[in-house]
C-alpha cells in the first residue's frame, strides 16, 4: 500500500514542501517493493520450470512403462503363435443338398445354358418349338395383351366420368376481375 501511495504522490506531483520527508521514505519503499516483485517473479518462473520438468519426467516414465508392456504382450503373442499347432488346409466345400451330392461331377465340361422362353429341355438338349406351338403361344400373348389394353381403357373412362361428375357437383370458381390498371386487349 505505501509503495502505491508514493507512486501516486510522485505521479500527482504534489507540492514538495509538504511531503519531502515522506516522499523520500516512500521512494525507498518503492525501490524495495520493485526488488521484491522481481525476486518473486524469478522465484515463480523457477518453480514453474521445476514443475514442468517433474511432469515431463513422469510422462516419460509412463510412456516407457507402456512401451515395455506392449513389448511384453508382443513377445507373449509370438510365443503362443509359435507353440500353437499348425492349422490344417481348408477342406473342399461340400454340397448342401443330397441331390447335389448324387449329381455327377462335371470335370471341365461347359455349363449348360438355361432354356429360353418357349424352349423345352429333353435329357440335356434343347429343342425349338414347332410352328403350331409358336402360334399357340403367340395367340395367348396377344389375348393377354388385348385384355390388359381393354382394362386400361375401361379404367381411363371410369376416371374421366368421375372427374366430370365431381366438376358438375363443384363448379370451378369464377375468375378474378381484371384490374383497371391493365390495358384491355
Amino acid at each position: 500500500g505505501s509503495a502505491l501511495v508514493a507512486l501516486l504522490l510522485v505521479e500527482l506531483q504534489l507540492p514538495r514542501a509538504q511531503f519531502v520527508e515522506t516522499a523520500a521514505a516512500l521512494s525507498l519503499g518503492i525501490v524495495d517493493a520493485r526488488r521484491n516483485d522481481e525476486a518473486f517473479a524469478a522465484f515463480t518462473l523457477a518453480l514453474d520450470e521445476a514443475e514442468r520438468r517433474e511432469q515431463t519426467a513422469a510422462r516419460r516414465a509412463e510412456l516407457a512403462a507402456k512401451a515395455a508392456d506392449d513389448a511384453r504382450r508382443d513377445e507373449e503373442r509370438a510365443a503362443r503363435a509359435a507353440s500353437a499347432p499348425r492349422a490344417e488346409a481348408p477342406r473342399p466345400l461340400e454340397p448342401r443338398h443330397e441331390s447335389a451330392a448324387r449329381a455327377p461331377a462335371r470335370s471341365g465340361a461347359p455349363l449348360e445354358r438355361p432354356a429360353r422362353a418357349g424352349m423345352t429341355i429333353e435329357q440335356g438338349r434343347s429343342r425349338t418349338p414347332s410352328a403350331a406351338e409358336r402360334s399357340e403361344r403367340e395367340a395367348q400373348s396377344r389375348a393377354s395383351y388385348e385384355t390388359r389394353v381393354r382394362q386400361a381403357e375401361e379404367h381411363r373412362q371410369k376416371v374421366e366420368e368421375e372427374t366430370a361428375e365431381r366438376l358438375k357437383e363443384h363448379p370451378a370458381a369464377a375468375p378474378l376481375p381484371v384490374p383497371a390498371s391493365v390495358p384491355a386487349r
